[in-house]
């Protein structure tokens, strides 16, 4: 072989191994050193609206256990947004390209979101998870036509609660779970009475109860279940619907009754959501002590055994589906569902754990039995019953405006006793709306 040739081989082989050598220690250099930043969206106050004290505290003490466990990520988030501006400081992220890796999602996203391909399809990680300790409406808040695209993080659900001595003086039974609307509705009836004799109702049946509750009551909705989700209101099922909740409405007369007057001890239900039970006395407009009636809570009266009758809010934890460390931000949003992190925030959050183990467990029996409204006012075992039969409420932000909307309209209309001639104008103009 000519020795120019020779040397030439010789050249570019040591050069080639010289080149090897450089990546492989280029390799080593940034396995070593290099920082993996996964980055988490989230809002600091409250999902359910309500005073919180909670902030991102036991986020924070996740990160820090599993940066502890993985020393070269770095979790960050960015620090003071608040629930409000949650929506558009996404919706900017996702538009410059920039998602973050696990985020919270905002109120009425969650469709949208899975449309656009933004989240990440959890399906094949699902395996991965116990499911079975999960709330079953839970998890469905997470999955859009049958996929799995985010995490439950913590429950809302509503409820009925009670002023007991009302009903202990008028010898009524407190009701029991599978209670039905026509029961709910002779209850009111019977405690809705002028009890000093000058003529005028002092004492009333409910406050809160909203044409919303009465639809949810009957198992329906104001949207159509075909593919395009049109409004449809002007059937026999809504009629009857808003017909009981208007005559339940009545009974109260020309008085208009709020929650100051179940806080005086005049009114013996009000609906109110667990996180709204929660945190109920620490609101500045709420002055008086909530110690002159012993309350209990009970699931929402129904029209039938065949209703789920307690309506669920679910929020939620996703994955961008643009994340490079995928495997990384499942294993820190699953993190969040541990057993010990969802019983520290049921403690110091207004929700309830999307996991019936903690929702039964010792700790939150002893803490839900602490509260000042008596010490079985709301039991673990009646707000399990309640997780257990409950069903998601609709997610997206178009049904919100046409729900407002709906609200204005059929409110308008029942105030003038047009009802019934009025759906079908009103319903029109709420598919107009929608399209």
């Amino acid at each position: 072989m000519d020795i120019s040739k020779l040397k030439n081989l010789n050249w570019r082989f040591w050069s080639g191994l010289l080149l090897v050598l450089m990546a492989l220690s280029n390799l080593v250099y940034w396995s070593q050193f290099h920082i993996i930043r996964l980055e988490i969206g989230l809002y600091t106050d409250s999902s359910w609206d309500v005073p919180t004290d909670e902030g991102t505290k036991m986020i924070d003490q996740a990160i820090r256990e599993f940066e502890k466990k993985h020393p070269k990520v770095d979790v960050v988030y960015e620090s003071g947004i608040d629930k409000a501006g949650y929506s558009s400081w996404l919706s900017d992220k996702i538009i410059l390209g920039e998602t973050p890796d696990v985020f919270m999602l905002p109120d009425g996203s969650f469709n949208s979101l899975a449309q656009d391909k933004v989240l990440l399809n959890l399906n094949p990680y699902m395996n991965r998870l116990d499911t079975n300790d999960f709330y079953p409406a839970s998890l469905k808040a997470g999955q859009y036509q049958g996929t799995s695209y985010s995490l439950p993080y913590e429950n809302n659900v509503m409820m009925l609660c009670i002023n007991k001595d009302l009903l202990e003086a008028a010898d009524i039974e407190i009701p029991s779970s599978g209670w039905s609307l026509d029961e709910f509705y002779q209850l009111c009836k019977k405690l809705s009475r002028d009890t000093d004799g000058d003529g005028q109702l002092d004492q009333f049946g409910v406050t809160d109860y909203s044409w919303q509750d009465a639809i949810s009551a009957h198992g329906l909705s104001i949207f159509s279940n075909e593919p395009s989700g049109s409004v449809s209101i002007n059937n026999e099922g809504i009629k009857s619907a808003l017909d009981f909740y208007t005559k339940l409405d009545k009974l109260s007369g020309a008085t208009k009754v709020s929650s100051d007057d179940f806080d005086k001890g005049k009114v013996a239900f009000m609906p109110m959501t667990l996180a709204e039970y929660r945190t109920y006395k620490p609101y500045p407009y709420h002055i008086s002590k909530y110690s002159s009636f012993e309350w209990t809570c009970v699931q929402m009266p129904v029209k039938s055994k065949k209703v789920v009758p307690n309506q669920l809010q679910t929020s939620l934890f996703g994955i961008s589906s643009k994340s490079q460390y995928k495997d990384l931000a499942w294993e820190f949003m699953t993190l969040l569902t541990k057993d010990d992190y969802q019983t520290k925030l049921m403690i110091e959050s207004s929700g309830a754990s999307v996991k019936k183990s903690v929702v039964q467990n010792d700790t939150i029996a002893k803490q839900f039995s602490r509260d000042n409204f008596g010490s079985s006012a709301l039991t673990t075992d009646t707000l399990d019953g309640m997780l257990s039969r409950s069903r998601v409420q609709p997610s997206n932000s178009q049904s919100q405006e046409i729900m407002d909307k709906a609200d204005y309209l059929i409110t308008q209309s029942i105030t003038k006793g047009t009802l019934d001639g009025d759906l079908q104008d009103i319903q029109e103009k709420l598919n107009n709306q929608k399209n």
